[in-house]
Formats: structure tokens, C-alpha cells, sequence
């Protein structure tokens, strides 16, 4: 019969008839695991081809293991006690086990390399590229990295590994090379520098790089092995007795990483990549962040100089503002001041200020902001890149998990998937655990990015569902707050996914002060973008925070913002709503004439459209405005109508509010009694409906009643348990009036001691909110001293 006869690679022959099969294998030949593997399975056939199960019971090698050492297309070789017990099965004889031993050590490089692989010399390469003479701030990152490249700062045998992560041009390459220069005298045999390439598309193969360093440490380039396995061994064993610093620039991936680690102490490894390499076991890890203010303007000043930013100081800051804190940006902003000799930092500031030319005016040369970004971006998932470019729609501070599935319209578990992506990428920053936001820069690149690629409706539609979740979650968390408020009529939903799971009142007071800045980001996006009616029924969904958390700031620019966009459609709900919580807002910060204003024009919208139950609210909001700027006949009058209007129509809440109200204003007067019965009634109101807020309000008031008429020790009871119902509702001002009142009490008692410790925990809380009433009680410590 014919014979063909196979050559495996020049090391194996296999001479095959329809009556035999002969394996001739040399090991002396054998220069990497496919072919070692390969001639196994040789010997295997040429032994009978005996089954897995046979060897297994021969061996005591589970099959699993066999079928992965016959596997010719395997390029990892097996256990040694494997190879030689497989061997054994198989017939062979002790000097050939013994050979097939000794090509398994070779090519596992378990000694060094031979002398006459070697060039002869011992080289001590230093391949680190320039530092810059410019380097600035990095002070804490760079003493930490120089202390753990100290020798003995780690366990014996294990060499030091350290990675620095970060967005692109944020300086991840001259933070390590300014650190290669200042240690390099701790590593006498050289330093090793590669670029890996992990933010292209064709990262450097690990088996070429180990090439060129096996060369450049000294053996000849014809002994380099085949293999990345055989690689790695004899360049481990290359290291084990030297000192050496290893730069490896830009990596993709930790797997791109291991085969490069040294495997004695000694050396030293700093790795820098756009990843966060999550799994490079055992690297100390620095993660770049943008630079501080401070570090930001001293690089600008080195090329701009300190005399031109000392001359201009409102101009640089709003180019080191429109930089971000990126490094790059910092740069390419200062050279471009300095290549052009008729600019001034105004002038710079100037063209960094237009939004929409910001990238394009960050761009010298082949120095480009966009550019770095582009890199990242193109090795995104489609669905890690679309959600980039819709987060560039948001102008807010952050996102949450529940947020970013709004905008996306997906689920959360796959908004929390790309979330993880992105943040891995630094494109994205993980302010607090579940919040995520990009930096400025990153920011207008994905704004670039949607405008370009995502299609005028579906940016319009993912805004949408977003500010749609936004106004549902805040509804949701503020029944937990104050469940029997008069409410606005939710839109039809547009978005079905996950609403906040908030089990109580204070997880609920939480959540909605973690996403204050997120409400007032949105109210202001829906304006821009003519969401009119979610723009100011978001601003009035918030109005329970603000009240109770004293955010007057929030409270006013959110609801000027919408009026404006109720009263651009003529929506007389939503003006006389805004118009209404505005009137109350300037009521609390003393500002009574704008505040009846606002009021007076919300009551006449109401009366026109019909709206009873809102109208009770307002007309006692404008008495107590009144009550404030001295009119107190007045003011009785319309609390008094705004507690009948609101029993007729059945509306508790505002009729619990008017009364105690009114009861205030009869307290004012010196009508004591009459005061008491209508807080009485009131607080029966607000405990029937459990409106706490309403009963800590009510409890003040009649502490206030019973120390007028002399009966201290009620009132301060009385006090004692409205202030521990403010502390837990989380209302800072309602507490601030209460230790007020403490102190006042103790002042009539004859104890300035007790006076002046109420009246200075009340100054401090009203200081720290800008609260009027800062001056009278400053004024009452004063008159203690």
C-alpha cells in the first residue's frame, strides 16, 4: 500500500499504511507547546490509540486533563508529572521518558539560557523617553509611587507592580516617565520602556515584545524562542538576578500585562493604561484624577507666564474652567497663548468660551483634546457608545443608575452594565456609589458625538423619558414626606422602568437631597427644551424639600425658571402653582412685598379657574405675609377664610395649615386663648392626617401660648417635643426657631446661661441658612454679654 509520509514542523514524522502507524518524535527538536502536544498524539496512535478511559485508569489523569494535552490546537503545555505519566502509559522507555523530560524543561525555560546564547555582554538598556522639563503637581501620587519602588517595600521574591489608570490626557505617561527618572538610579541594570499600544487598534502583542527584550537584555536573536510561553521563561530567568525598571505605556488589558512581569524581586513594573486593569492581581493602583486648581494654574503660568495671569486673573480662571483640570487641555490652551503674540488670556478665554468651538480651539498640531477622546470612543460597544453620546445630552452634575436606565429606555441591570464600562474607560467618574458623571471635556465630546450620530427625535425622546422618570421618582419619594400635600396631576407616563424603592421617610429625605442638584438640572434642560409643562411641575414636585430643608436657593431658581415656562404657553395651572410657591419662598426669607405680589396674582388665576382647594392655600400664605410685614387684622381675616373655604371643600391639609396659621397671628395679638384653641384644633388636624411637619409647627406655637401666659415649664416641655420632631423631619429652620423660642423662655426665667446657649445653636443653624432671623437673635446674645 502507498505511504505518505507528514512532517510536523521539521520535528515530527509520521509514517502512516492501512497496516501500521509509526510516530517518530525527536524532543531535541521540539521548540514550542503545539508541537511538543502534537508529537504526544503521535505516540499515541502509533501505541494503539489507546481511549482516554484506558490512560485514565493507566494514569490517574482525569479525562478533562487528557483531552486538553491531545488537543493539538492547545498552545499551553501540560504538568510535567502529566506529561511523564502519559508517557509511561504509552510504553515508553526510560531514556526516551528522560529526553521528552529534558525538551519539556527547554521549552519551559526552566534554567537560563546558555552561555553561547548569549551575546556576550551584559546590557543595561535605558530606553525611558525625555522627561518633561515642565512637570507639574502630582506631589502625592508621585511620593507614593517612588516609596513603593524603595527596595524591600515589598515581600520577599515578589517585584514591585504599579499601575496608574486614568482618561486620556490626563498625564498617566509623564507622571510615570518623571517617576522612571527619579528612581532610575534604584535600578542599576537599565530600564525597559514599551509602548503596548491598548488604546489603538492594534495593541502590542506580548510574544513580540518579548522578543525585543530578550534582545535588548542581551541574547542573541537567534536564540530568541518561539512562543510566548518559551518567551516569558527565558526572560524571566534573564531578570531574576537583575535590577530593572520596566515602563509599559498604554496597555489594553491586564492580559496583556502578565507576560511581561518579571517572576523574581528585584525589578520593578509601572504600568499605565486608559483600563482600569482590573485584573492585575497584586499592582498598587493610582488612578489619575484631573488636576487641582491650583496645580492647573501653575502649568498654565509656565507658558503663559505669571505677570499675564496676575494682570488678567477673571480670564485665566475661565480658561483653566473650560480646561477642566485635564492636563492636555491645560497645555494645548497655554502654547496656543503663546504662539499667538497678539492674544491676551481674554482673548483665549474668549474662544474657549463658545461651547460649541471649545474642542475645536483645544487642538495644536497633531495635540488634539477630540482626538484623545476619539481613541477611547472607538472601542466602545454600540451600546457603551450610545449611552456616551446621550450623556452628553445632560448638563446636570451626575446620574444614577435608575436615571441613566431612563435615558436609555433600558433596563437597569444594562444601564449598570455600560455604567461599569464607561467608568473602566474613564470616560465616565463614579462620584458616590451609583452616581456616575464625565468630566467637562468628556462631556462636550459626547454632546459632539450625539449631535452627529444619534438622530434629532431620539435625542428628544431619551431627554424625555428621562426628565419623565425624574418627575415620577421625586412624586414617589415625597409621599413618604408628606403623602396628604395637595398635588399636581402627573403627564401619561413615558418611561416604565425602576423608580427609587425608598422604605421610609428618611430614606425618602435622603434620596431626594442626593438628587436636589439633579431636579434643578432638569427643570432647567426641560425649559431649554420646551417641556413646559414637566419643567414647572418638576419645580413644584421639589417644593416639599426645599421647605423643609431650607434649600431657598433651589427653591427660588427652579420656580422663576418655571414661570417662565408656564407662562410661555399660557398654563394658568402651572403659573398659579409656581406663583403661589414663590409667594410662600419670599414669605420665609422676609420679603413681603415681592412675596404678595406673587401671591395676589396666583389668587386671582385660582378664583378665575375655580381651583377652591388651591385657592385656601394661597389666601393663607398672603395672611401670613401679611402677618409678617405687621398687618394682623388682615391676616387673621384671610387665614379665618382660608380655614372655612378649605372645611367646605373637605381639604384637610389646607385647613390644618390655615389654622395653625391663624392661631400664630391671634398669639401676635395677645389673644392667648383664642390662639390655644386654634392650635389645638390644627394639631388634631395634622395628627388625623399625619402631617408631622404640620404637628411639630403646631406644638411650637402653643410652647409659645403657654409661656406667654406664664406656664414655663409646659412650654418648655412643649418646645422639647416639637424640636426632637423637627431634628427628625430634617427641618433645620423649623429647629433653629424652636431653640429660639428655648432661649427666650430661659431669658423670662432669669437664666442667661441656658438663654444663651439656646439662642447661640439657633444663631449658628440660621448663619449657616442665611436665615433673617439671624439678626434679632444676634442681637439677643448681645444684650446677654
Amino acid at each position: 500500500m502507498p505511504s505518505v509520509v507528514l512532517t510536523v514542523t521539521g520535528a515530527i514524522a509520521l509514517t502512516h499504511t492501512e497496516q501500521s502507524c509509526h510516530a517518530l518524535a525527536d524532543p531535541s527538536e521540539i521548540h514550542n507547546p503545539p508541537e511538543f502536544l502534537r508529537g504526544l498524539r503521535l505516540l499515541r496512535v502509533e501505541a494503539g490509540n489507546p481511549s482516554l478511559r484506558d490512560l485514565t485508569r493507566a494514569t490517574g489523569i482525569p479525562r478533562s486533563t487528557l483531552a486538553a494535552i491531545f488537543d493539538t490546537r492547545r498552545s499551553r503545555l501540560p504538568r510535567l508529572d502529566s506529561c511523564l505519566a502519559v508517557l509511561t502509559a504509552l510504553g515508553a522507555t526510560g531514556p526516551q521518558a528522560a529526553a521528552w523530560a529534558d525538551a519539556w524543561k527547554r521549552l519551559r525555560g526552566a534554567g537560563p539560557p546558555a552561555p553561547e546564547q548569549l551575546t556576550g555582554e551584559r546590557p543595561r538598556p535605558a530606553q525611558l523617553p525625555r522627561d518633561l522639563p515642565d512637570f507639574t503637581g502630582r506631589a502625592g501620587q508621585l511620593a507614593a509611587l517612588a516609596a513603593r519602588c524603595s527596595p524591600g517595600s515589598t515581600p520577599p521574591g515578589v517585584p514591585v507592580l504599579a499601575a496608574v489608570t486614568g482618561t486620556g490626557g490626563v498625564g498617566k505617561t509623564s507622571l510615570a516617565v518623571h517617576l522612571g527618572h527619579a528612581v532610575r538610579d534604584r535600578y542599576p541594570d537599565g530600564q525597559l520602556y514599551a509602548d503596548l499600544r491598548g488604546a489603538s487598534t492594534g495593541p502590542t502583542a506580548p510574544t513580540d515584545l518579548l522578543a525585543r527584550f530578550l534582545v535588548d537584555l542581551g541574547l542573541a536573536p537567534a536564540a530568541v524562542p518561539a512562543g510566548e510561553e518559551a518567551r516569558a521563561a527565558a526572560y524571566r530567568s534573564l531578570l531574576a538576578d537583575r535590577r530593572v525598571l520596566l515602563l509599559l505605556d498604554d496597555a489594553a488589558s491586564a492580559g496583556q500585562i502578565l507576560p511581561l512581569l518579571p517572576g523574581t524581586a528585584g525589578c520593578a513594573v509601572v504600568v499605565t493604561s486608559r483600563n482600569r486593569l482590573a485584573g492585575l492581581d497584586g499592582a498598587d493602583r493610582i488612578d489619575l484624577d484631573l488636576l487641582e486648581p491650583p496645580d492647573a494654574r501653575a502649568l498654565f503660568e509656565r507658558f503663559a507666564g505669571a505677570a499675564a495671569t496676575a494682570a488678567e486673573p477673571s480670564a485665566t480662571e475661565q480658561v483653566l474652567k473650560a480646561c477642566a483640570g485635564l492636563p492636555l487641555a491645560v497645555r494645548i490652551a497655554a502654547a496656543r497663548l503663546a504662539t499667538e503674540p497678539t492674544w491676551t488670556v481674554a482673548t483665549l478665554a474668549a474662544r474657549l468660551a463658545d461651547r460649541d468651538r471649545l474642542l475645536d480651539e483645544l487642538c495644536l498640531d497633531d495635540r488634539a483634546v477630540r482626538t484623545t477622546c476619539d481613541v477611547s470612543y472607538t472601542q466602545l460597544s454600540a451600546e457603551d457608545a450610545r449611552l456616551l453620546r446621550l450623556i452628553g445630552l445632560w448638563d446636570g452634575p451626575d446620574l444614577s443608575i435608575d436615571a441613566v436606565a431612563a435615558l436609555l429606555g433600558r433596563s437597569r441591570q444594562t444601564a449598570e452594565r455600560s455604567l461599569a464600562a464607561l467608568s473602566h474607560q474613564h470616560l465616565l467618574q463614579s462620584v458616590t456609589p451609583g452616581r456616575y458623571r464625565p468630566h467637562d471635556l468628556i462631556r462636550a465630546y459626547a454632546a459632539e458625538r450625539a449631535a452627529a450620530e444619534e438622530p434629532a427625535e431620539e435625542r428628544r425622546e431619551a431627554l424625555t423619558r428621562l426628565l419623565d422618570w425624574t418627575l415620577r421618582s421625586w412624586d414617589a419619594a415625597t409621599d413618604l414626606l408628606a403623602p396628604q400635600r395637595q398635588r399636581v396631576a402627573l403627564p401619561p407616563p413615558c418611561h416604565h422602568g425602576p423608580l427609587p424603592a425608598l422604605p421610609d421617610y428618611s430614606a425618602a429625605l435622603d434620596w431626594l437631597e442626593a438628587e436636589r442638584h439633579h431636579l434643578r438640572a432638569a427643570v432647567t434642560a426641560a425649559e431649554q427644551t420646551e417641556h413646559h409643562e414637566l419643567c414647572w411641575k418638576l419645580a413644584v414636585v421639589g417644593c416639599q424639600l426645599y421647605n423643609r430643608r431650607d434649600l431657598w436657593a433651589d427653591w427660588e431658581t427652579t420656580h422663576e425658571t418655571a414661570l417662565r415656562a408656564a407662562r410661555a404657553v399660557g398654563d394658568d395651572l402651572g403659573t398659579a402653582w409656581t406663583l403661589n410657591n414663590l409667594g410662600a419662598l419670599y414669605t420665609a426669607t422676609a420679603r413681603p412685598e415681592l412675596a404678595l405680589r406673587r401671591l395676589r396674582e396666583a389668587l386671582e388665576i385660582r378664583r378665575r379657574t375655580g381651583d377652591g382647594r388651591a385657592e385656601a392655600l394661597t389666601l393663607t400664605t398672603i395672611g401670613t405675609a401679611l402677618h409678617n410685614s405687621g398687618d394682623q387684622a388682615q391676616a387673621v381675616e384671610l387665614h379665618s377664610l382660608a380655614a372655612a373655604v378649605a372645611h367646605r371643600l373637605g381639604d384637610r391639609y389646607a385647613e390644618g395649615i390655615a389654622l395653625s396659621n391663624l392661631g400664630e397671628t391671634l398669639c401676635r395679638l395677645g389673644w392667648f386663648g383664642e390662639a390655644a384653641e386654634c392650635q389645638q384644633q390644627a394639631l388634631a388636624i395634622h395628627r388625623a392626617i399625619g402631617d408631622r411637619y404640620g404637628e411639630a409647627f403646631s406644638l411650637d406655637l402653643l410652647g409659645e401660648v403657654a409661656r406667654e401666659n406664664g406656664r414655663f415649664a409646659e412650654a418648655l416641655d412643649l418646645y422639647g417635643r416639637s424640636l426632637a420632631m423637627r431634628r427628625e423631619l430634617g427641618n433645620a429652620h423649623g429647629e433653629g426657631l424652636v431653640e429660639r423660642n428655648i432661649g427666650l423662655t430661659w431669658s423670662t426665667l432669669g437664666d442667661p446661661v441656658r438663654a444663651a446657649h439656646h439662642w447661640g445653636a439657633a444663631l449658628q443653624i440660621f448663619e449657616r441658612l442665611g436665615a433673617p432671623e439671624a439678626v434679632t437673635v444676634r442681637r439677643q446674645l448681645a444684650a446677654l454679654a
